[in-house]
């Protein structure tokens, strides 16, 4: 008999057996151990962030630690079921929540998820490019460019978001989400470029420390100024950014995701000097 069991001071040790073995479930888990470890049990536990134990037969033999990121959806950030206990699976049916998660296209344990019901959305390539790669001098033209500043951007950070990637498939990002997005541990302050043409907000970028990778995430320009070079510009500012974000995290390296399905983007960053490292699947229940 399989249990989902919330996380309490009694079964906190039998968790705590477990830390580490989510890597190895999974590469692009999060660890669980170390954002655990960075906040007292209660503030934890009274968080929008959720720790189940699965319990089999009476005994612990795995986790799942997911966040509610909008309404019902929910992203899974760290699991691991171990392989010889996976016969007693046949779906990570919890409450009947809607889950998101993320693996490597070489990972192994896809074929666990497939037969846990979960089904690729999307699938997209992840790049790399060294800090010593990037051209600085192209970089520093900075008349054009407006950083983040916090209680005064979110609403331009909205708008600009919404009309860049509107799509039927997306949920609008809101004002609540800007703010969620500010305290959370990946965030980066000063990170958040704008592009602008005059006083118009064209185009935007954002710097994140994602699973200990810095990485450009929100990248793109609005849809009328598009294939007028805004782009480049706009990727060469936050490259020239991430050379001193690269220092004071003390990383070398930086990583852009981004969809066969986009050419135009694809051939930018080739450009740029990013390498292909592996493909992500977008995974959901």
């Amino acid at each position: 008999m399989i249990e989902y069991k919330n996380l309490t001071l009694k079964n906190y040790f039998s968790l705590k057996k477990m830390y580490g073995k989510g890597k190895e479930f999974n590469q692009l888990n999060d660890e669980l151990a170390d954002n655990f470890q960075k906040s007292n049990f209660l503030s934890f536990l009274m968080s929008n962030q959720i720790i189940k134990l699965i319990k089999v037969n009476k005994k612990y033999i795995g986790y799942v630690w997911y966040e509610n990121i909008y309404e019902d959806i929910y992203l899974i950030r760290d699991l691991y079921i171990p392989n010889k206990s996976f016969k007693y699976f046949d779906s990570l049916d919890i409450n009947n929540m809607h889950f998101l998660y993320e693996s490597y296209t070489s990972s192994k344990c896809n074929e666990i998820l497939s037969k846990l019901n979960f089904f690729q959305k999307d699938i997209s390539d992840l790049m790399v490019l060294s800090m010593d790669k990037i051209n600085i001098a192209e970089s520093k033209d900075a008349e054009e460019y407006e950083v983040f500043q916090r209680d005064y951007h979110e609403n331009i950070r909205c708008e600009l978001q919404n009309s860049i990637f509107d799509s039927n498939s997306r949920i609008p990002l809101t004002l609540d989400d800007v703010y969620f997005d500010e305290e959370q541990d990946y965030y980066i302050e000063n990170a958040c470029i704008f592009i602008k043409e005059n006083d118009t907000y064209v185009g935007m970028g954002q710097i994140i420390n994602l699973n200990n990778k810095l990485t450009v995430v929100n990248f793109g320009i609005r849809k009328e100024f598009r294939n007028k070079g805004y782009g480049k510009k706009l990727m060469n500012r936050i490259l020239y950014s991430c050379t001193d974000i690269g220092k004071a995290f003390d990383k070398r390296e930086v990583y852009i995701r981004v969809s066969k399905e986009n050419p135009i983007a694809y051939s930018l960053y080739e450009d740029l000097g990013f390498k292909y490292v592996d493909s992500i699947i977008s995974w959901e229940f």
